[in-house]
């Protein structure tokens, strides 16, 4: 199940988006100008990416849900 469910770029976007009450789109654009990293490890994903200055990571399962790190 879990590696069903593991998310991806779009689901950490999207989550991120809620989170920041941002449009998806400029969200998306933004991850992609600074660089998101996944590191994908089967089960859950690890999302790295700077944010005002400062790197910020993501543990992502389930495809909605995220653990800053």
């Amino acid at each position: 199940m879990l590696a069903v469910t593991n998310p991806n770029e779009e689901d950490v976007a999207n989550y991120l988006a809620e989170k920041t009450n941002e449009n998806k789109l400029m969200v998306k654009l933004s991850l992609s100008l600074v660089g998101l990293e996944r590191n994908d490890y089967i089960f859950f994903s690890k999302f790295s990416f700077n944010q005002d200055g400062e790197k910020k990571e993501v543990i992502g399962l389930f495809k909605k849900l995220f653990f800053k790190l």
